[in-house]
């Protein structure tokens, strides 16, 4: 596995809904890749901690990265995510992904989204689905 930054920052600048969310390319080597968005107020929920579901979207946006990066076209076909800690407003949340299996139609990543603090706030596993051009 070798993430190639420049298609990874290219894929990003595509994903409009990601890049509106304040999403940003943190490190790219060739075997970590880490995005990350600052915590704001429009992310937060009704007990004024990070919405899950901001928190899973930045979790899918380092699989789509990756995986896209990995392979020409990858497509997700499953995810889990467990929310082991809340963040906070103010909190920059930092999602590194790595690829723990694949086949040659199937890739398998794990995303670990942390605070600042280096506390883990989720653990997120996702499956792409290799397509051929």
């Amino acid at each position: 596995m070798v993430f190639e930054e420049g298609r990874v920052r290219a894929l990003l600048t595509a994903d409009r809904y990601s890049s509106a969310l304040g999403i940003e390319v943190d490190e790219v080597s060739d075997d970590r890749l880490v995005v990350s968005l600052e915590l704001e107020n429009r992310h937060t929920n009704f007990y004024d901690t990070g919405h899950g579901g901001l928190v899973f979207l930045l979790a899918d946006c380092a699989l789509a990265l990756a995986s896209n990066s990995d392979y020409e076209k990858a497509v997700a076909v499953d995810a889990h995510i467990a929310f082991t800690a809340p963040a906070r407003v103010g909190d920059r949340l930092r999602a590194s992904v790595s690829r723990v299996s694949a086949s040659s139609k199937l890739a398998t990543y794990l995303v670990e989204v942390t605070r600042d603090d280096g506390v883990v706030c989720s653990s997120f596993t996702g499956t792409v689905y290799i397509a051929t051009a």
